[in-house]
């Protein structure tokens, strides 16, 4: 049975990952440049395990919540199994770790689109609605740090403007653009020379609105800003715990701050993991918390990849 998607890397792909390494080698050698490694693994090896663990638990939790939230999203359409959801998306986050230009987010959208026999770019389009809204409360929170922390680094300011630009757009798309679905078909229908690409194109558009569709229904869209409301929450408490396990002294807000960082920072073109990012991320943001360099790289050598707004780059196979 052939997948209704395109795993090879495409010409993007190699460009993304061609900025991608000398990006990171970059980064990665100022976060590290003024880091006594010694210091770092001291607090790596003298991390309570409890306290480790008790993060993986949480962290397990969000990743749950976050299946919950995108079959909100999917079973406008389709009944698929949270099983399915889950283990779907848990593929896509390992891809994104161990392959360049986040490609696993489409093994994600291939395996949904596969299994429940939904067409791919609905799929597509409701992956990149859970990844739009969540930059919108990415933009949210390092708005608040930008407004309560002066001391934050300007190229964090410039991130959260950039973000903020992206995702009002996006989110007036979600909310405009399916309510004017007739005009959109006859502006496809009106369109000269396109043949027999009109109706595909026609088929095309419709999926695509249709995945923007799910959040216009009030009950739906009530759960799925609580159910990010938990994820945001639940990430946090990583955040602390790990730190904590370490004892690094971080404060909420700093946990909070961290973590918007990081999901602002992971749109760049980045290596499998995003090392050098992360790492760069980490070193320059929690200083003006009180928190060193090398407990900083420490902890987000330990943290575990949080899940932040991407953009998927998928091919589905259109009908």
């Amino acid at each position: 049975m052939t997948l209704p998607f395109s795993l090879r890397f495409d010409r993007k792909a190699s460009i993304s990952l061609a900025i991608a390494v000398p990006l990171a080698a970059a980064l990665l050698y100022l976060a590290l440049r003024d880091v006594d490694l010694a210091q770092v693994w001291e607090r790596l090896r003298s991390a309570n395990r409890f306290l480790v663990v008790a993060g993986f638990a949480t962290l397990s939790a969000a990743y749950l919540v976050r299946a919950w939230r995108w079959q909100l999203l999917l079973n406008a359409e389709g009944r698929l199994g949270f099983g399915t959801v889950f283990w779907a998306m848990s593929l896509g986050y390992l891809g994104n770790n161990l392959l360049p230009a986040r490609m696993g987010e489409f093994v994600r959208t291939g395996v949904i689109a596969w299994k429940g026999r939904i067409g791919a770019p609905f799929v597509l389009v409701t992956a990149l609605t859970e990844r739009l809204l969540d930059a919108g409360a990415l933009v949210l929170v390092a708005s608040i740090a930008l407004a309560t922390v002066p001391a934050m680094p300007e190229w964090l300011r410039r991130a959260a403007l950039g973000l903020s630009v992206g995702a009002v757009g996006g989110i007036a798309a979600l909310a405009v653009l399916p309510r004017i679905e007739p005009f959109l078909l006859r502006c496809v229908a009106a369109c000269p020379g396109l043949g027999r690409m009109r109706e595909r194109l026609k088929r095309l558009t419709s999926q695509l609105l249709l995945g923007m569709r799910p959040l216009h229904s009030p009950g739906r869209a009530a759960r799925f800003a609580v159910s990010t409301a938990v994820i945001w929450s639940l990430d946090t408490l990583v955040a602390l715990a790990l730190a904590r396990s370490m004892d690094i002294g971080m404060s909420p807000m700093a946990a909070i701050i961290v973590l918007a960082a990081l999901g602002l920072a992971s749109s760049l073109p980045s290596t499998p993991g995003y090392l050098g990012i992360y790492q760069f991320v980490a070193v320059s943001v929690l200083p003006p918390f009180g928190i060193g360099a090398a407990p900083a790289l420490a902890f987000v050598l330990l943290l575990i990849e949080q899940p932040a707004p991407q953009t998927p780059v998928v091919e589905p196979v259109l009908p």
